[in-house]
């Protein structure tokens, strides 16, 4: 180890031992380092992370210094994702459902689109740096969220029907479907969010197609493998019009189910619809669950840019 490293080591256990009387500017009150870590790349940057749960406060805080722990420390909670990812993180934003926001938690509600108008329209203010100063039916926000350089994750919300697909459209970057198959993805979901973002100046959004998807050499068994699994689906009402919308009976209809050549035409038949992104949803208690997430990490890595040129 250098003398620069064993220094910054050395007073990475002071901050660890004694908050109170080493701890760096930028480090809240009350904090407790629970983790300080010189880099094994470069001695001079040095990695902190605190918690001030005896403050009540639960949210993690994670911090970089690169000058050996003697500067200010500079917070990397969303910065280090992003980095991390290679700027590929999204943030993905979920309505729930009228059963477990109701009943399990005893909130309204009987508004989903002016409460998701509102929370897009504050969270939009928030990724952008700004200071949101929001008076609207359902919050009034003043507060501004700071995250150094890291570029603000695009916004993809679980919009599903029409109305909150043209809501998306113009105020979010994409939509993440379940229960939603090629017939409902080509005739709802994308010329509708599509029609909205180009009404409002936006860019084209991002469509993640959740899919059940099954490799099986016997697609009846399969088809009854899916049904069990995702037999919920059909039951909750925004799932159920979703079936619907694309014509579908039960979840097994929109899932890409058969052999290995079936599965990837299934997956190209999605992204000719518009679909960008696609999760598989693989059935666990299936047989074939570790074969089928193979075949789709072996399809995943050949369609990446440039992977013919590394074979």
């Amino acid at each position: 180890m250098s003398l620069k490293a064993q220094i910054a080591e050395d007073r990475a256990f002071l901050v660890r031992k004694f908050p109170g009387c080493f701890a760096p500017k930028g480090m809240p009150k009350l904090a407790y380092v629970g983790c300080v870590e010189v880099s094994p790349h470069d001695a001079k940057t040095v990695y902190v992370a605190a918690t001030r749960f005896k403050a009540a406060d639960y949210k993690p805080y994670l911090f970089r210094t690169d000058d050996e722990g003697w500067g200010p420390l500079n917070d990397i909670r969303a910065t280090y994702r992003q980095d991390a990812s290679g700027n590929r993180l999204a943030l993905g934003v979920g309505l729930s459902h009228r059963f477990f926001i109701e009943n399990s938690l005893g909130l309204d509600y009987s508004r989903p689109i002016p409460h998701t108008r509102e929370y897009l329209t504050v969270l939009n203010g928030l990724l952008a740096g700004e200071t949101v100063r929001f008076e609207g039916e359902l919050y009034r926000v003043k507060a501004q969220v700071t995250v150094g350089s890291a570029p603000p994750p695009p916004v993809l919300v679980a919009a599903l029907g029409p109305a909150m697909l043209r809501l998306c459209g113009r105020l979010a970057d994409g939509t993440i479907t379940w229960m939603g198959g090629i017939d409902y993805l080509r005739d709802v979901a994308v010329p509708t969010m599509s029609a909205a973002a180009e009404a409002a100046g936006r860019p084209a959004p991002r469509f993640v197609a959740m899919v059940p998807v099954l490799l099986s050499d016997d697609d009846a068994a399969g088809r009854d493998l899916v049904n069990e699994t995702f037999t919920m689906y059909g039951r909750i009402p925004s799932y159920r019009a979703t079936l619907d919308r694309g014509g579908a009976s039960e979840p097994a209809d929109v899932a890409v189910i058969g052999d290995a050549d079936a599965v990837a035409a299934g997956l190209n038949a999605f992204a000719s619809v518009g679909v960008t992104d696609f999760a598989a949803v693989v059935p666990r208690s299936a047989p074939s669950a570790a074969a089928t997430t193979e075949l789709l990490s072996e399809l995943a890595r050949a369609a990446r840019p440039g992977a013919g040129a590394e074979q």
